[in-house]
């Protein structure tokens, strides 16, 4: 069952039309109360009172309940937003259409599961990466390639017996290029850390002992998770 809540009583009667299996609801109560959904369409104007922010801190607190309770949450908001989105990506809610949207967006983002790297611009855009300690993570595939061109340099300094001097200038080099650069040997053994966890969490029975592999995947994990 899908259930529909967008506070917009034309554009739900539509969207409903259009999504077998649907009901059209209207108040934040009945989402708690009932379980017997699967998927819920919502937006930040479903079951709005006021325009404070006790309502919209409840309108949150709606999200983790869903979340909580293993729900899928397709979220229409504005990009102004910010604390809402903020708050739907920290609970691992992907599925997001912004205003104006038509009919049709939804019904493909409800086709079509949203993976992390379709949000992966909101979470820098929104420097939600910043709380969760993530920051240079998700940097690792824009230098994917640049990390093996620097194994392939210190294996020719290998070979050339110019070993210590290649070490000396490669640890030379991490120390002044900073965040630019991921080869930070205390925070790597951390992450590889928080990304084994996860990944069990999401059933994954071969972890690889690669960060990069594990980043794979990871998202590859996510993105199943939604087809089921």
């Amino acid at each position: 069952m899908i259930y529909i809540a967008t506070g917009f009583a034309e554009f739900d009667i539509r969207l409903s039309s259009e999504i077998e299996n649907s009901k059209v609801i209207f108040y934040r109560d009945f989402l708690r109360q009932t379980d017997d959904y699967s998927v819920v369409v919502i937006s930040t104007f479903f079951d709005r009172h006021t325009n404070k922010e006790e309502d919209r801190s409840e309108f949150i607190n709606l999200l983790f309940s869903l979340r909580a309770r293993d729900k899928r949450v397709i979220l229409l908001v504005d990009e102004d937003e910010r604390e809402v989105l903020t708050s739907a990506l920290a609970l691992g809610i992907y599925d997001i259409v912004m205003y104006p949207a038509e009919v049709s967006d939804v019904v493909y983002r409800i086709k079509n599961p949203a993976t992390f790297s379709s949000v992966k611009s909101l979470f820098e855009m929104l420097k939600v990466v910043e709380h969760v300690g993530f920051e240079d993570v998700l940097k690792v595939k824009d230098t994917f390639k640049e990390r093996f061109k620097t194994r392939a340099e210190q294996e020719c300094a290998k070979q050339s017996n110019m070993e210590d001097i290649k070490e000396k200038e490669v640890s030379e080099e991490v120390k002044t290029t900073g965040k630019d650069t991921f080869i930070q040997t205390g925070y790597e053994e951390d992450i590889k850390r928080i990304l084994a966890g996860v990944l069990r969490f999401l059933g994954v029975k071969k972890i690889p002992s690669d960060i990069y592999e594990m980043l794979v995947l990871l998202e590859d994990s996510i993105a199943d998770t939604y087809k089921k």
